[in-house]
């Protein structure tokens, strides 16, 4: 096998990648549009340290991949931000290719609201879901980390730690829920109702951060998860849309 010299790092080495930087070999050619699109594909499909090996693991085992990054071993999964981003945009091709062509757009109604206001929060919801769902995402994340990191602040992480954690574990929910629908829909005629939706959210992030914060007392532990669930489900469904509603007045 032909020897390479890495042109990021100098470092002389045989195969796909350079072993002491971890660049692709096709950085080391003149760039062609080829290349580039091998590399993208490689970086999120490559299942030694691609995205499909990352969402696998937060699968398995959400906490390990997390503290693994915070613990400084950061080359064996996909980084939480550019994870994030992928399955952001994951969730919003979903939102418009699938979600968008349907009437029935799932909302939970609140019973001490007015129908008026109900109607105002199913319609700011439908907007920010369709047209804004990096906005929505990065929010609802931003939330949940401020939460976790108020109700969890003995826990010894801070809050960057506790917003990577975050950007992997949301993300990984974003994904789930798409792939339950993309086979639910043609089973049911229907789309997931919003009740599951937040029970698949529940269930992830409860199993999540159990691990990841294992030195709380178990009590605690899911005390707290429980109400920060609770905190962001009363603000991505009733205090956001109501906020935006206010802001931007239905003609």
């Amino acid at each position: 096998m032909i020897k390479i010299t890495c042109k990021n790092c100098n470092f002389e080495f045989e195969g796909k990648f350079c072993p002491n930087c971890s660049q692709n070999q096709f950085a080391n050619y003149r760039l062609n549009f080829k290349g580039v699109i091998i590399e993208y594909f490689d970086s999120i499909f490559n299942f030694d340290k691609g995205l499909l090996y990352t969402f696998w693991n937060l699968l398995k085992q959400p906490h390990f991949v997390a503290q693994s990054f915070i613990d400084g071993k950061r080359k064996q999964f996909t980084s939480p931000v550019k994870y994030f981003v992928i399955s952001t945009i994951i969730q919003a091709l979903f939102a418009y290719l699938i979600l968008s062509n349907s009437a029935n757009f799932p909302a939970i109604e609140f019973s001490f609201l007015s129908e008026e206001t109900n109607q105002s929060i199913k319609y700011w919801n439908q907007i920010m879901t369709f047209d804004y769902p990096i906005v929505l995402g990065i929010t609802s994340t931003f939330v949940w980390t401020v939460l976790i990191y108020i109700l969890f602040k003995k826990s010894n992480y801070n809050f960057t730690e506790i917003l990577v954690s975050s950007l992997y574990f949301y993300g990984t929910i974003f994904i789930l829920i798409n792939l339950i629908t993309i086979v639910y829909k043609p089973l049911t005629n229907s789309f997931l109702p919003m009740e599951l939706v937040s029970f698949i959210g529940f269930t992830y992030m409860t199993f999540a951060y159990f691990n990841f914060f294992k030195r709380v007392h178990i009590f605690w532990r899911i005390t707290k998860i429980i109400s920060v669930f609770i905190g962001l489900f009363i603000f991505r469904l009733l205090i956001f849309p109501l906020i935006i509603g206010s802001l931007f007045l239905i003609n």
